[in-house]
């Protein structure tokens, strides 16, 4: 989804590309594939979406922010530059 959104969108333009909690995300993807357990789709797919993010960022295509919706829930958005 992130990919297609990059491909269409404009300068100042935002997308959340994750809900919740990202860190714990990724070290429970990483938990799940050290221990050879199934990982759920939604959980492969904020992650993703979240490597893909940060190689447009690092690309300087757009920026990223974060906002704190409540507990344990972050708003993961990228900004096209």
């Amino acid at each position: 989804m992130f990919v297609n959104w990059m491909a269409a969108a404009q300068r100042g333009e935002a997308y959340e590309y994750a809900r919740g909690n990202l860190a714990y995300n990724r070290w429970l993807r990483t938990r799940l594939k050290q221990a050879e357990e199934p990982v759920p789709a939604e959980l492969n797919a904020a992650c993703d979406a979240a490597n893909d993010a940060w190689r447009a960022y690092k690309d300087g295509l757009v920026t990223l922010i974060q906002r704190r919706m409540g507990r344990d829930d972050f708003s993961y958005i990228a900004v096209r530059l």
